[in-house]
């Protein structure tokens, strides 16, 4: 489940279980609309069309995403757009720094913390990229007709995916039976920039943002905590804080710490 409260959440709708926020069911609207404003900054919003019922909304990089399924009717996709854009603005003007993460740039001779380790980052351009851990290194090539940025981001999702997803997967089943003894199947690390981490109930999964992996152990073991405590509760309900609180008693202040810093991480 998303990290929908605290965090960098999503606003999402279900078409078929909540027809009932469909309130401009008579409105004459003709165009899905394509920007908000809040706190006198304007965003764009942008449209992806999927196979999913559910419909949400984030903001990633300045613009608002909004997702809506490709079944649905025009005017349908209309009313739940005007819906999910009314929340966003209502959300971005409580916390204008709501729903974003900071796309990490890595530079050479970078020292990044990673698990608690220290590194140092090494970058060159070639032919033929590559990412390689030796020692406390991390080497990264990237080739030359690749987007430097883009491709720094995707070598080091790889790097740390080959040589740090054991820990992590470590870590989740460590907590996992000191609080809960939930059902794991599956740990993934993911790059996401409006979420720090999510958890599939059907397929007893977790995913990881690969940006917590810079975070203190402390503040990465309450992300895990929150995913695992959505194995139980899907949503952000009063019984869902009572389970996160049960692991994790600080846990208000460690995602105040997530929202203070967790834009700086990896950077």
């Amino acid at each position: 489940m998303l990290l929908r409260k605290l965090l960098t959440p999503a606003i999402g709708l279900n078409l078929h279980s909540k027809r009932r926020f469909l309130k401009f069911q008579h409105a004459k609207i003709s165009m899905l609309p394509d920007s908000l404003e809040a706190n006198g900054l304007s965003y764009k919003i942008e449209y992806v069309y999927t196979d999913s019922r559910i419909a949400k909304a984030a903001v990633e990089d300045n613009k608002v995403i909004i997702k809506l399924p490709k079944h649905a009717s025009f005017i349908e996709k209309i009313k739940v757009a005007n819906i999910l854009k009314a929340k966003v603005a209502k959300r971005l003007q409580k916390d204008p720094d709501w729903g974003r993460l900071t796309s990490p740039d890595f530079y050479d001779g970078q020292v990044l913390k990673i698990l608690g380790k220290d590194y140092v980052v090494h970058i060159e351009k070639g032919t033929n990229g590559y990412s390689k851990l030796i020692g406390n290194g991390i080497f990264l090539r990237i080739p030359f007709d690749r987007e430097e940025k883009r491709a720094k981001l995707i070598a080091m999702h790889r790097l740390l995916a080959r040589h740090m997803l054991e820990e992590v997967k470590r870590r989740v089943d460590e907590i996992n039976k000191r609080y809960f003894n939930f059902e794991v199947r599956k740990v993934n690390l993911r790059y996401a920039k409006s979420r720090w981490g999510s958890c599939n109930r059907l397929s007893h999964t977790i995913n990881i943002n690969l940006l917590a992996l810079f975070a203190p152990d402390e503040i990465l073991e309450y992300i895990i905590i929150h995913e695992l405590a959505h194995m139980k509760e899907s949503n952000h309900s009063e019984r869902f804080w009572n389970l996160v609180k049960t692991a994790c008693p600080e846990y208000k202040e460690r995602a105040r710490w997530l929202r203070e810093n967790g834009k700086k991480l990896g950077s």
